[in-house]
């Protein structure tokens, strides 16, 4: 039984957090990515950013599962180098991607949405959520 619980609070935990929170100043920064699937098989995501422990939900539902993005992909993924913080998804032909920046006493998180469309392809990145800190 004791087994059981284990597991269960491991799993827990690792659906709780994604990545290795990153440490700015004061400001202890790490995606909160709850993923699920629909019974057809298709990926979704719940996206929160935690902010020193604290969760601000960003998006309910996207249509992806989610991960965290490392710096080293940060320029080809087109994410400023001044994020805190990235994180992106895709599924069949449609993708988000988020990013993090300190700005004016706030946190600003930008969302730019994209598909393989070759009418659309990439939308511009849209301010998405502000959290004072």
């Amino acid at each position: 039984m004791k087994l059981g619980l284990i597991v269960i609070a491991i799993s827990f935990a690792c659906s709780i957090s994604a990545g290795s929170p990153p440490k700015h100043g004061k400001l202890n920064l790490a995606w909160v990515i709850k993923p699920w699937v629909e019974k057809n098989g298709n990926p979704h995501s719940r996206l929160s950013l935690a902010v020193n422990g604290k969760a601000y939900l960003i998006s309910p539902d996207l249509q992806e599962k989610m991960s965290v993005l490392g710096r080293e992909v940060y320029e080809p993924s087109e994410v400023p180098k001044d994020a805190l913080i990235a994180c992106s998804g895709w599924f069949a032909g449609a993708g988000d991607k988020f990013y993090v920046v300190r700005r004016a006493g706030s946190l600003r998180v930008y969302q730019q949405m994209g598909d393989c469309s070759p009418d659309s392809g990439e939308q511009p990145w849209r301010r998405v959520k502000t959290i004072r800190i």
